[in-house]
């Protein structure tokens, strides 16, 4: 650990911001995994599961914090335009939260 200390340290001291940057990576790959939904390399049991992986992850008491604060950025940030231009997208996106949330 000698000639790593500096990194670790800055690690260390920055595990917050880490976590946080991580959960929104980790649905960052969700969204682009029901993408490639749509591509030739399509994989729904791959797509179904990480999902699935979110999900419990969500749940889970030592990332559930930085899982929400992900998702409530993503909601605050999408919800105006799905208010203002996609009204009908309410009904689905309820579905899914309704799904999500059981």
């Amino acid at each position: 650990r000698g000639y790593l200390e500096e990194p670790c340290l800055w690690v260390e001291t920055n595990n917050t911001t880490l976590s946080l940057l991580s959960s929104n990576a980790e649905l960052a790959l969700g969204f682009l995994l029901i993408i490639s939904l749509f591509s030739w390399r399509r994989n729904f049991i791959q797509t179904f599961m990480y999902w699935n992986v979110l999900k419990m992850m969500y749940r889970a008491p030592v990332t559930s914090s930085y899982h929400q604060s992900a998702w409530a950025k993503i909601g605050r940030t999408v919800n105006p335009y799905i208010d203002r231009y996609a009204p009908f997208l309410q009904t689905p996106i309820s579905m899914v939260q309704r799904w999500w949330l059981r």
